[in-house]
């Protein structure tokens, strides 16, 4: 929703997580940071269409701030014949989290990527979802 193309870095393959006070976005805790992506994701985006002249990787028809991000990822999930009510946009962060610790990263790493602090919220939500473990995503 709020990642702008100058925030990916296709060689290193990372993502700045940045304050954009504009849009009134602010990371979590105030903590700019920069984020990993895995190959697959990195090749996604470096493929992913810019069809009109937006500065949003995801903008909207208009060129704006997708804000129906949540409704459009509901409709995917029920194309991809899961329940959409059972889809929140949470699910990314638990799934990415749970991915980079299958990926062998330690668990202080990716809690720093995930703007966490405290070390019992991370184990309450990086469990594996039964949607992306089905392969159905």
């Amino acid at each position: 929703m709020y990642l702008f193309w100058k925030d990916l870095n296709p060689k290193l393959r990372t993502v700045r997580v940045l304050s954009k006070p504009d849009l009134k976005f602010f990371p979590k805790r105030w903590e700019e940071r920069e984020v990993p992506v895995p190959v697959e994701l990195a090749e996604l985006l470096e493929s992913h269409p810019v069809t009109i002249d937006s500065p949003f990787v995801f903008p909207s028809p208009t060129g704006n701030r997708e804000q129906n991000f949540l409704r459009r990822c509901k409709v995917v999930a029920e194309r991809a014949g899961l329940d959409p009510e059972e889809f929140d946009l949470k699910t990314f962060r638990s799934t990415y989290a749970t991915s980079m610790l299958r990926r062998g990263f330690d668990v202080r790493t990716v809690q720093h990527w995930m703007g966490q602090s405290r070390w019992k919220r991370p184990c309450v939500i990086w469990r594996p979802r039964r949607m992306f473990m089905t392969g159905s995503i």
